[in-house]
């Protein structure tokens, strides 16, 4: 049964879905579409972004790679396998592995691999398909906060190293020492959630640090507020701040701040349309958005949350 969640968080799911997508768009759309991409979605759980991206008719002809745990794809398999539309979108001639964990069409290879072992990753990846060699967009939301610094600081540098034309998309959480970081890391530790790699990268500027570190030539980080005041569809957003009334303008604005966008770029090919991906090359949205109405748009399957006026409780799984 669908649940019923709070505007606030309404428009937070609606800023980080559309902010993806447009990021993704951007990406498949640039230089044409001779260029061959792929997309390798990396820890992305039961997320449909394959899906969305069929719909719209902007699947990568190289293929998009879904990787995750092999309990977690055997669950997408599983719920896949009953939904004829969603095998007729991968492609009639796809093949399950004999465990079940593991699916591989032309447009679509679902994955099993540990994230935290980069080469048994690029092997797993290799076998299903992967180019090198092929401009590659690899997104990872909310996933690297998750890891152990190490395993995150790793998988960036084999991916930086890996991949000569390629850009790594990121969502994270970021500010966990401010009095409002402390209180939502409280929250998600007494759940069980720990954010293992948030207090050696808790700002901007110490991820930008990270990604030059490991090897990306250039990094661009923006956070939720910005992503939505300045580069989300103005018209859009005049419909959905219409679709519920919002009265937590400023503790959604607080939210927004921790957490960020990260877009970093490798672009050893010298291929033109990677220079145009970064955040300052998007076109800027210019007309304020309404501020008395919130969102309530499409809601992904990794965060649950509780909200009443005197505490927000967040819990990611």
């Amino acid at each position: 049964r669908p649940v019923r969640r709070a505007p606030l968080i309404n428009r937070g799911y609606y800023t980080r879905v559309q902010g993806i997508r447009l990021i993704l768009s951007r990406f498949l759309t640039a230089g044409g579409p001779d260029v061959p991409k792929q997309i390798i979605s990396l820890g992305g759980g039961l997320d449909t972004t394959f899906f969305w991206l069929h719909s719209q008719n902007m699947l990568p002809s190289g293929g998009f790679f879904d990787v995750d745990f092999a309990e977690v794809t055997a669950k997408k398999v599983e719920i896949m396998s009953k939904h004829a539309d969603m095998m007729s979108a991968i492609g009639g001639e796809a093949l399950v592995s004999a465990d079940r964990t593991e699916v591989r069409s032309s447009l679509y290879k679902l994955v099993a691999a540990d994230l935290r072992d980069v080469s048994a990753l690029q092997t797993r990846l290799v076998e299903a398909g992967l180019q090198t060699n092929v401009p590659t967009l690899l997104l990872a939301e909310c996933v690297l906060v998750y890891m152990e610094a190490d395993h995150a600081d790793s998988l960036l540098n084999w991916a930086a190293h890996t991949f000569p034309s390629s850009m790594f998309v990121s969502y994270d959480i970021i500010k966990p020492n401010d009095p409002f970081g402390v209180t939502m890391l409280e929250n998600l530790e007494s759940r069980g959630c720990s954010l293992l790699s948030v207090r050696k990268y808790p700002e901007i500027s110490d991820h930008i640090n990270r990604y030059k570190t490991l090897g990306w030539e250039s990094v661009e980080i923006i956070d939720m507020n910005e992503m939505y005041d300045e580069y989300l569809d103005r018209t859009d957003l005049r419909r959905i701040e219409r679709l519920e009334l919002f009265d937590e303008l400023e503790e959604w604005r607080l939210i927004q701040a921790h957490y960020c966008f990260s877009c970093a770029i490798q672009n050893k090919q010298n291929m033109p349309f990677l220079a145009s991906l970064n955040f300052s090359s998007f076109p800027p949205q210019t007309a304020p958005p309404l501020p008395s109405f919130a969102s309530h748009g499409p809601l992904g399957t990794d965060i649950h949350t509780s909200h009443d006026k005197t505490n927000l409780n967040l819990k990611f799984i």
